[in-house]
């Protein structure tokens, strides 16, 4: 019995024995199964190899993805030399030009710590405001009336013409006329400029006989003994301006007709003093102008003439007389200011780091600042209202500007 019951007692301690073997295998399966199925979870199956496994266990370690834990800050001053104040400015800092070239203009000064965006604005004001001369004037033939007075010159009192008509000596000469030519150099070239305002005043004087019948007056409307009378006798004083090659017809700017002298009566009219001509208003003059100097940008041409008319209006013999015709004076002036082309741009540029450039490891830009000073030495407003300050990074403008 004591046999039986031990190998009884035997069998069942192995038993027991084996029913807790298995439980630790299924246990260790469980937990291998798991690790497996991690594994797989990371991990290509088809790929899978003990190197892969290293790789795995490493990444694990090392990850890509920055922790918390090892995120730095750092502020920094991105530009290079951002004062000004370092010499030399250049290269670091490099200007450049869009546009007409003579508008604008960049200058660097370590000095004075700054570097300067300039407008090359420019304004003048030309006048011509001189005794008519023998110097500056000279006598031409009018190419329209051919016929010249009986003299003409230039004198002390001014561009001078005398002539008397007789129709029994030469009826042919009642229509002479005379011209006097200036070339007028600008200072600057007015292509690149435009007239702001312009003047001018040319001033006559003029003297005839005043006579009945025959005796060398002039006829108007109203005297005496006129056997036929359309026009009368007159005298005309003008102003023209022409490009200085005369491609183009000359345009009358100054005008005046002597209309009643040389009248006999009610009343008697002998002279006119010195008379201002009529001119054309000022913005037809600085029309006339500005097309005139498109052909040539510094030259152009001025004509001041005398022109006479003889009619013969009574019977026998009709004599005019024509004492003194005399342009006294003349002034021009013209104010100018520089064009500067809409869309002419100069600055100063830095060619910065990446922000890459600052670590190896990845870079978030939580906060970024521009500031800067400026100083302008004219009201902007008013000397250049179209003109802006802008910002511009990696060629996209910052939205405000001044």
């Amino acid at each position: 019995n004591y046999n039986i019951k031990w190998t009884k007692n035997s069998m069942m301690k192995l038993t027991s024995l084996k029913k807790k073997s298995s439980s630790v295998l299924i246990f260790i399966f469980v937990i291998f199964s798991s690790t497996c199925f991690i594994i797989f979870l990371n991990h290509n199956p088809y790929s899978y190899s003990p190197v892969n496994e290293k790789d795995t266990i490493k990444e694990l370690k090392e990850p890509k993805i920055p922790l918390t834990a090892a995120q730095e800050s750092l502020t920094t001053v991105w530009l290079k030399n951002p004062r000004f104040d370092e010499d030399p400015i250049e290269p670091i800092w490099y200007s450049e030009v869009d546009g007409d070239l003579w508008d604008v203009e960049a200058i660097s000064d370590p000095v004075s710590d700054y570097v300067n965006l300039s407008t090359l604005g420019d304004s003048g004001t030309f006048s011509i405001d001189e005794p008519l001369n023998n110097t500056y004037w000279t006598a031409y033939k009018n190419p329209d009336l051919y016929i010249l007075p009986d003299r003409y010159e230039i004198n002390s009192s001014g561009l001078y013409v005398y002539h008397q008509w007789n129709e029994n000596i030469n009826q042919t000469r009642n229509r002479p006329s005379v011209h006097w030519k200036r070339t007028i150099t600008m200072p600057v070239n007015m292509s690149d400029y435009i007239i702001t305002s312009a003047s001018l005043e040319v001033k006559f004087n003029a003297t005839v006989t005043v006579s009945p019948h025959n005796g060398g007056g002039i006829d108007r409307l109203g005297d005496s003994d006129l056997y036929d009378y359309s026009t009368g006798d007159y005298s005309e004083f003008y102003a023209l301006i022409s490009d200085d090659e005369e491609n183009n017809t000359p345009i009358r700017v100054a005008y005046n007709h002597t209309g009643n002298l040389g009248k006999d009566s009610n009343p008697t009219i002998s002279n006119y003093p010195d008379t201002p001509m009529n001119i054309v208003p000022e913005n037809v003059l600085i029309n006339i102008l500005t097309t005139t100097l498109q052909n040539d940008g510094y030259n152009f041409t001025i004509t001041l003439g005398i022109d006479i008319y003889c009619e013969d209006n009574e019977i026998g013999v009709d004599i005019d007389r024509w004492n003194s015709l005399i342009i006294r004076s003349l002034n021009l002036t013209i104010s100018y200011e520089k064009k500067i082309d809409q869309y002419t741009s100069v600055s100063w540029n830095q060619d910065c780091d990446k922000i890459s450039d600052i670590s190896t490891d990845t870079v978030i830009i939580n906060e970024a600042k521009l500031n800067f000073k400026y100083k302008i030495d004219k009201n902007w407003t008013k000397s250049s209202p179209n003109s802006e300050i802008r910002v511009y990074i990696n060629n996209n403008k910052l939205s405000e500007t001044i």
